[in-house]
């Protein structure tokens, strides 16, 4: 069942490019793995995973797209961590990706309208996009407090964006409860905002230095389980050349207050390398420490190893291990492996 939905998703997909209009910008993801707890956790097993998303945008104005993902378990099944082992950690679900309008005020500010994925805009630290699982993808100080209009949730919202050489600032509004997209902002919203730059370094090691900061506010009204809840994120990362190997480090903190604060703080560390066995920028070798704060239990810590190649344009293999110590505070360290097969199309 899990094969034959990948395929046609994916041979969907292929149609839709094939046949779309020069004037029609494509992007896109397809993404299958499969993840096997070795030991520890709740219990060993594997489980396969799929997604899809595929977005077209007309005059760099209009946008329409759609994701579709699909699994044969939970992983919370076996490893039971609140930092998933895979951000493809979700329901079987097929919704809107994205319905939006653009409008540029001028070269340096614009507004998006419709239902968006925050994901692609905010609280984003590049280097770490190497890594699999979900502490590097949003801060998980932001993540397991609120309900992020984000895959496989995205929502209606509106955010404005300036743009100005190497600075750039972000403003947004989000509904509070983008699992069901219809009720828009009538369960809570989302405010978050978000500034950053890129100090380029007259340094023989370093080529540049990235800042970011965000602070938000989120208020659910009366959805279960959530709370009234602010906080802010601080990101850094840097490049360098060691001989070909282009390189970069990153690090990021982020803090939650709620009552009670059930995730009050979140870190992440790490690096990546590239070109480490070839020579023609095929491959990324990535390490990442990620770890968050339990209220009254104790810290859930991942150590992740990633290794990714490009066998061909556009397609990904990817190798991963994992180790997370005391899933969700109360179980036994677990080990992790995941393999990927990856097609991207576009800036996806």
């Amino acid at each position: 069942m899990l094969i034959r939905f990948l395929i046609s998703i994916f041979f969907c997909s292929a149609a839709c490019i094939v046949h779309a209009k020069s004037n029609i910008v494509w992007e896109g993801r397809f993404r299958g793995e499969e993840i096997s707890n070795l030991s520890g956790g709740v219990k060993d097993g594997t489980v396969l995973n799929g997604d899809l998303r595929l977005i077209g945008t007309y005059a760099d104005t209009f946008s329409l797209g759609v994701i579709a993902a699909t699994h044969t378990r939970s992983q919370n099944e076996y490893t039971d961590s609140l930092q998933n082992t895979t951000s493809i950690n979700t329901q079987r679900e097929i919704r809107i990706g994205r319905l939006a309008y653009k409008h540029d005020f001028n070269k340096t500010l614009c507004v998006y309208i419709g239902i968006t994925d925050m994901e692609d805009w905010f609280n984003i630290t590049p280097a770490a996009n190497w890594l699999v699982n979900s502490a590097f993808s949003n801060s998980e100080a932001l993540n397991l407090t609120t309900q992020l209009a984000s895959f496989p949730y995205p929502g209606f919202g509106a955010m404005l964006q300036y743009q100005q050489d190497n600075t750039y600032g972000l403003f947004g509004i989000y509904q509070g409860n983008p699992q069901y997209q219809k009720t828009v902002f009538t369960r809570g919203y989302m405010l978050i905002g978000e500034a950053g730059t890129t100090l380029l370094l007259d340094d023989k090691v370093l080529k540049n230095l990235f800042l970011q900061l965000g602070v938000w506010v989120y208020e659910p009204e009366s959805i279960p389980g959530y709370v009234d809840a602010q906080g802010f994120y601080l990101t850094a990362q840097t490049d360098w050349q060691y001989r070909t190997h282009p390189m970069q480090a990153f690090a990021q903190f982020a803090y939650s207050h709620e009552s009670p604060s059930y995730i009050p703080y979140s870190i992440i560390l790490g690096a990546n390398a590239q070109n480490i066995f070839c020579k023609d920028k095929r491959e990324w070798l990535s390490f990442g420490i990620g770890k968050i704060w339990i209220h009254n239990f104790p810290s859930e810590v991942v150590y992740e190893l990633c290794y990714i190649y490009r066998f061909a344009q556009n397609y990904y293999f990817t190798a991963d291990l994992q180790y997370i110590t005391k899933p969700s505070g109360i179980h036994p360290n677990a080990t992790v492996c995941l393999f990927r097969f990856s097609y991207m199309l576009g800036k996806s």
